[in-house]
């Protein structure tokens, strides 16, 4: 018998008993190669979910692909309950004044009421997205759960024993999302340590730029394992956000901590509850090069301070790890239905 919640999110792989794999339910009844051709487009695929979830009580999709069409859609059909796991919003605040018009619209009056309709449970990372999905949704809060993320348990950049620090100044900073580069050049600039960065493809350009004078060792896409890495050589990782209203950098604290490297992070409302001050890292303002060059150069000049912060990080973090944080979600999906 097909558990009660059909998910297509990664998520799947960790609930086993409490959902079932939309991609290996769509391989099961489809055939491999058929599958494979409605599962490769996002749009083929949020229509086969609605198709195959007929037999379940409930189904969580996917929020980052189809999400949102998926909500209006059955919402419109009233077929199933949903359920969103890890539910991180669209960066309105950060869009020009047209597209926030057009969305605040969009939402007021199609996705606002679909996901009233037929959101059953929602569960955000932040405090802060809770109280902004029930503002700008009108989600009950009864239906809107935080479970925070956990800053322990994963197991990748603590697999393998550091191999030591080529350089005592050298600094890594990476990301795919929210990254604040412009701060953390200058900091760089200003601090006068050696700073290597991994960023995805869209941010390329404008990190080359920046690096003119060629002191910034730039690497793009990398692969875990390479990331790791480097993670592991630097004596300081710097996490440097842009403010947009929306969880950001837990994952890469998480793994900074399980490297057992200290942090300088920047404070935005998407990593309140992670980056905590003289605990998990040194927090500094948004935008403030100066304070960030100050406190990297501090971890930099005195060792025993940055052990000191590590094992304090380390210690916080084995308080929630990745199978609490996995029980919990369990938990929160077994009750939604």
């Amino acid at each position: 018998m097909a558990a009660p919640i059909l998910c297509d999110f990664w998520y799947a792989r960790e609930l086993p008993g409490v959902v079932d794999d939309f991609e290996a339910v769509a391989r099961e009844r489809l055939g491999a190669a058929r599958a494979a051709h409605w599962l490769g487009n996002r749009w083929l695929r949020g229509l086969l979910l609605l198709h195959l979830m007929r037999d379940y009580a409930a189904v969580a999709p996917n929020w980052y692909t189809y999400g949102r069409l998926f909500c209006i859609v059955n919402a419109l059909t009233r077929r199933k309950p949903a359920i969103l796991f890890e539910c991180i919003d669209f960066d309105i605040a950060g869009q020009r004044a047209p597209v926030r018009f057009a969305y605040e619209l969009f939402c007021r009056f199609i996705l606002a009421p679909a996901m009233r309709a037929t959101v059953v449970a929602l569960q955000v990372m932040t405090a802060r997205e809770r109280e902004s999905f029930a503002d700008r949704y009108g989600i009950a809060c009864d239906r809107i759960k935080l479970i925070p993320w956990p800053l322990s348990g994963w197991g990748r950049a603590s697999e393998l024993p550091s191999p030591g620090k080529d350089d005592p100044s050298s600094v890594f900073a990476s990301g795919r999302a929210a990254c604040d580069w412009d701060t953390l050049f200058e900091a760089a600039r200003r601090g006068g340590w050696r700073l290597s960065v991994a960023c995805g493809r869209r941010d390329l350009a404008h990190v080359q730029a920046l690096n003119a004078d060629g002191r910034v060792d730039i690497y793009c896409d990398l692969p875990a394992e390479a990331h790791d890495a480097l993670l592991r050589r630097a004596t300081v990782y710097v996490v440097s956000l842009r403010e947009q209203n929306k969880s950001s950098g837990q994952a890469r604290l998480a793994d900074a901590i399980a490297a057992r490297v200290p942090v300088v992070g920047t404070a935005v409302t998407g990593i309140e509850g992670y980056l905590i001050d003289g605990v998990t890292g040194v927090a500094i303002r948004p935008g403030d090069a100066d304070a960030m060059a100050g406190a990297v150069s501090a971890l930099i000049a005195d060792p025993a301070a940055a052990a000191a912060l590590t094992e304090a990080a380390a210690q916080h973090a084995e308080r929630w790890s990745k199978a609490d944080y996995f029980k919990t979600v369990a938990d929160f999906a077994a009750g939604a239905r």
